[in-house]
């Protein structure tokens, strides 16, 4: 009879979690590098690999039922952290799975974030996810700032009216900016969400099979997200002289995403990843530069 797996070393797993953050997302894998002090630089890292991961999801599978199981797979996990003692030992089978466990044990109020987040990807598995604005909003929502939230937390950002509206904007534009990049992923699948344009035209939109998605319907989604991703930077922009050093780390992805919308709408031909057309290195420089300026 074989022997039960072991548990990997936290050595072994931490180097896992980095791999996983810098391959499935290498933006937020680049703000955990720049959060001081450095010894909470695993569990940004940590939230970088679960956005990573949930983020993959739906562009990995053609039948939403398969994305719905992996999802559901994810909240069993993040529902089992309410049962588990402050000095456990998390063993999901999952090295990503144990250190999401470890961080909402230590950040109680954490497991709704990561609920959310979760949440917010399934609508990316059904084309008619997207009936109304209020829908959207709470994608929008939960794919940015839902995490962001926690960072903030694992940062002591005081969640003060200003910080907590500052997040939701930073959050919303995060989130505007990482669908853009996604559109033509999600369209090949059948999964174009239309409701922003149909919502900026007052118009009814019914979802379309992959073939019938054409350029000019994936460019006018591009825009829409644009205004609103323009639109929550500037609201961002207009409290952050009230904010601290720590709540432009805990957002420091929304640097990017002026530079994404810019590049976009230039149709840079220049595209590393078929899904990104800044480099890496353009990236990190970006990044980097808001850190050091603590300014978005």
């Amino acid at each position: 009879m074989p022997s039960a797996p072991q548990r990997k070393s936290n050595t072994e797993a931490v180097i896992d979690l980095v791999q996983l953050a810098r391959e499935t997302a290498y933006d937020r894998y680049i703000q955990a590098l720049m959060i001081k002090p450095k010894d909470l630089r695993t569990d940004f890292l940590v939230l970088a690999a679960f956005h990573g991961e949930l983020a993959r999801i739906p562009l990995l599978v053609r039948e939403p039922m398969m994305g719905d199981v992996r999802l559901q797979w994810w909240r069993d996990v993040v529902a089992a952290t309410k049962f588990m003692a402050d000095d456990a030992a998390p063993d999901f089978g999952s090295p990503l799975a144990n250190h999401v466990a470890e961080l909402i044990v230590r950040f109680p109020t954490a497991q709704k974030a990561f609920l959310s987040a979760i949440d917010a990807r399934q609508a990316e598995l059904d084309a008619h996810a997207f009936a109304n604005s209020s829908d959207f909003e709470t994608y929008l929502d939960g794919v940015g700032g839902a995490l962001l939230s926690v960072g903030m937390h694992v940062l002591g950002v005081d969640e003060e009216e200003a910080e907590n509206t500052a997040l939701r904007a930073g959050g919303r534009a995060v989130a505007c900016g990482e669908l853009a990049l996604r559109l033509r992923r999600l369209a090949s699948l059948g999964r174009l969400p239309a409701l922003p344009v149909a919502m900026q035209q007052g118009e009814s939109s019914s979802p379309q099979t992959s073939e019938a998605h054409s350029e000019q319907q994936i460019s006018q989604a591009i825009n829409v997200l644009a205004v609103e991703a323009l639109a929550s930077v500037k609201a961002y922009r207009e409290l952050q002289s009230d904010l601290s050093t720590e709540m432009t780390l805990a957002v420091l992805p929304l640097a990017l995403v002026e530079p994404y919308f810019k590049a976009l709408h230039n149709g840079s031909s220049r595209q590393v990843r078929a899904d990104n057309p800044k480099s890496p290195l353009a990236r990190l420089m970006t990044l980097w530069w808001a850190a050091r300026r603590q300014r978005i």
